[in-house]
């Protein structure tokens, strides 16, 4: 029972929000202003890695802020966003079983552009229920056109919600590895999460690659 995939189980719904999963994907992106800063062609390379860090974890609070479950997209529904800065948000979904849906989020100018697509996996184990964020991820800046510099690609944790299941007292939990990863260059950003509480991103070498 355990590896029953929730997305394909039909529910009350009461246990759902008034959203759909489109929407729901948007809610950890909204602190551009970090982006911003990282595209201006004056960043160093280091510390647009970081900025792209701070910009990641600082949305990851948003991941709990509702304990319902989304509606999931139908096959070419789209939604988009435009953020108080200007940045804007493109979403659709391109595949119905499994679930994936395309993103891109570009900034003010184009001075970035953040793409990918989220296949969602959710299963459950007693009462707790965890989403396997599967997909891909890149940002790109335009400052870095031509640098021989590639994306910086985000790879994500795993999602738990704890005791949502039969009890009145659910909790959230971030369990595993980010990892921000500087394509074309010798860096990495990576963050181990247990239970509830990051550690300090630490920026380490890759395991390869050149360095500029």
């Amino acid at each position: 029972m355990g590896n029953l995939n929730l997305l394909s189980l039909s529910m009350p719904v009461r246990m759902f929000e008034p959203r759909s999963y489109l929407q729901k994907l948007a809610d950890v992106w909204v602190y551009p202003a970090y982006l911003s800063q990282a595209a201006l062609p004056s960043t160093p390379p280091a510390l647009r890695l970081q900025l792209v860090a701070t910009w990641f974890v600082a949305g990851l609070q948003h991941v709990y802020q509702s304990w319902r479950k989304p509606f999931n997209p139908v096959l070419g529904e789209t939604w988009s966003a435009r953020l108080g800065d200007g940045t804007s948000i493109f979403m659709e979904q391109v595949a119905h079983h499994p679930p994936v849906s395309a993103f891109e989020m570009e900034g003010p100018g184009g001075a970035y552009t953040f793409t990918g697509i989220s296949q969602p996996d959710v299963s459950y184990k007693g009462a707790d229920v965890k989403t396997t964020a599967k997909g891909t991820r890149r940002l790109t800046f335009a400052a870095d056109a031509g640098s021989g510099r590639g994306a910086i690609s985000i790879a994500y944790p795993h999602y738990w919600m704890r005791g949502v299941i039969g009890t009145g007292l659910p909790r959230g939990e971030m369990v595993g590895t980010a990892t921000l990863t500087y394509e074309g260059r010798a860096w990495c950003a990576s963050s181990r999460l247990e239970s509830r509480a990051p550690r300090r991103i630490r920026a380490t070498p890759c395991s390869s690659g050149p360095t500029r």
